[in-house]
């Protein structure tokens, strides 16, 4: 499960929620599982807020039919019990629909197909919230990112591991290889034939890049690299002169080209590890991070989530400390209180108690 926050919620309420269930309430494979949607665009539109709502999906890989109803259900309390921490369930509004119209796909991209060449599908759980505290009316942001992620990236790995969730931190799930490279110049609809000197200076100079990126990462794959260092060893040894090294690039030289070469592929960034381009080191790599998922990553996600919940509860409650629930009404405390008859209405007419009528004493 990856959780993920979109960067819309400056606009009203019916386009997310015609999003989530399309503008007739009929989109195929999404159901609402809580909340009303027409009360969450009334309480979007009422607002006006910068940021009206905020939106995000919780996405699986694993199929709907994959989880039960009564795991989803866990998910979704834990998540709300995270982002709306220190807040009671009359607060918050909160609308989640439930996505299984996407195709479920491997790293490379690919889509899965079962055994009969359908493709297979995946559960995400959407959720949508109107940036606004119910009792107060006051602005209500349940997530921020540089105040929130730690603790929400902690929740996504305490769910995953619980349970038993693919992860995507797993490095099962990283490329051994990122075979890309840069963009070649935009040539398409002219015939090689009529480029220009600079259009094919240009093209020849993509053309070295593409073979040196190349040629690095095959040396890579068959372990030839334990540092970054030995990469531009091996550069140098095929004849180029190494000009600039950043954080996220290296730039060379060639006799042929006037301009340096830039080689930007990640595996020239300051980040390069040997295990993330070797078939036997990153089968060594999931065994260790087996190991440590159950023990260290659980326990180090758990505490992040404890203190960040305990901040988060802090500043809700002075946030919101004047929020009060109202008092609800009492009819049997109404039942027992004596009647009093309203001042603009007569009063009934009772007679006088009449006097005891015995004979008088006195004489």
């Amino acid at each position: 499960m990856l959780v993920k926050f979109h960067g819309r919620g400056s606009g009203g309420g019916d386009s997310p929620v015609d999003y989530l269930l399309g503008n007739d309430r009929d989109r195929e494979g999404a159901s609402v599982l809580r909340g009303n949607p027409e009360i969450t665009r009334e309480l979007i539109n009422s607002t006006d807020y910068a940021r009206r709502y905020t939106s995000g999906v919780l996405s699986f890989e694993e199929s709907p039919t994959e989880i039960s109803e009564r795991i989803k259900a866990k998910i979704m309390d834990e998540f709300e019990a995270t982002i709306f921490v220190g807040l009671e369930h009359d607060q918050y509004n909160c609308l989640w629909v439930e996505h299984t119209d996407k195709d479920k796909t491997d790293t490379a991209g690919n889509v899965i197909k079962d055994a009969d060449g359908k493709p297979i599908k995946r559960l995400e759980l959407n959720f949508l919230i109107p940036n606004q505290e119910l009792r107060s009316g006051k602005r209500l942001q349940p997530f921020f990112h540089w105040a929130d992620m730690m603790r929400v990236n902690a929740y996504q790995n305490v769910m995953n591991m619980r349970y038993k969730l693919t992860d995507p931190h797993d490095p099962s799930k990283r490329r051994v290889n990122h075979s890309y490279f840069s963009r070649s110049a935009n040539l398409k609809d002219i015939a090689k034939k009529d480029y220009t000197a600079e259009q094919e200076r240009l093209t020849t100079h993509k053309a070295e890049k593409d073979y040196l990126t190349e040629y690095i990462y095959d040396l890579a794959a068959r372990g030839r690299f334990e540092n970054r260092k030995a990469i531009q060893k091996a550069l140098e040894s095929k004849g180029c002169e190494i000009k600039r090294v950043t954080k996220k690039s290296i730039s060379v030289s060639r006799p042929q080209f006037q301009k340096n070469i830039r080689l930007d592929a990640p595996i020239f960034s300051e980040d390069f590890l040997p295990y993330d381009y070797l078939g036997m080191a990153m089968h060594e790599k999931q065994k260790q991070y087996e190991r440590d998922k159950q023990g260290k990553i659980l326990k180090e996600a758990l505490v992040i989530l404890e203190e960040g919940n305990r901040l988060k509860t802090i500043y809700h409650r002075a946030r919101f400390k004047d929020a009060v629930l109202p008092v609800p009404y009492d009819l049997e405390l109404e039942a027992a209180a004596p009647v009093q008859t309203p001042i603009n209405q007569p009063m009934k007419y009772q007679p006088p108690t009449p006097k005891d009528s015995s004979p008088s004493m006195d004489y």
